[in-house]
């Protein structure tokens, strides 16, 4: 029997396309959030450094006094730069790292699973306009079981 396939089902589309999509953008998500992750400890770090940097100051000799040792002096780079709003909020962020993973995954599956449905719909769309003229997939369907029938009569 032959068929042709006259219209795809939005609605059917829609729910494939959601149920694929998620599939499709959770592993790239899942990568993603443990990124921002990483990217949010270096920078936190990297901050928080540049607010506890310290001098240390050279040691010299004296005639009189002998050695004088100065130490070394703390100093803030990030406030003269004006990065401390950013340490503050790189920190609140690090404090708070399983949030982030989960915000970045979940907000990355989702686009990713509506852009999967976006293309799901846009193709059958596209499939409903085309196959309107004539032009739709053409399927040669048999009943279950005469698959081996047909095979013996043309072998």
């Amino acid at each position: 029997m032959r068929y042709r396939v006259r219209r795809i089902g939005l609605a059917s589309a829609l729910r494939v396309g959601f149920v694929l999509g998620w599939l499709v953008a959770l592993p790239p998500a899942l990568v993603l959030g443990w990124v921002v992750i990483k990217l949010v400890e270096l920078v936190d770090g990297a901050l928080s450094g540049l607010r506890q940097a310290e001098v240390r100051l050279p040691s010299f000799e004296l005639p009189v006094v002998g050695l004088v040792e100065l130490g070394s002096v703390p100093v803030d780079v990030a406030t003269p730069l004006g990065l401390d709003s950013a340490a503050r909020s790189t920190a609140d962020l690090a404090s708070q790292l399983p949030l982030v993973f989960v915000g970045t995954t979940l907000a990355a599956v989702l686009v990713g699973a509506l852009l999967f449905v976006l293309g799901a719909l846009l193709f059958a769309l596209g499939y409903n306009l085309i196959a309107g003229m004539g032009a739709g997939l053409e399927l040669d369907l048999l009943p279950v079981g005469r698959e081996q029938q047909e095979h013996d009569h043309t072998a």
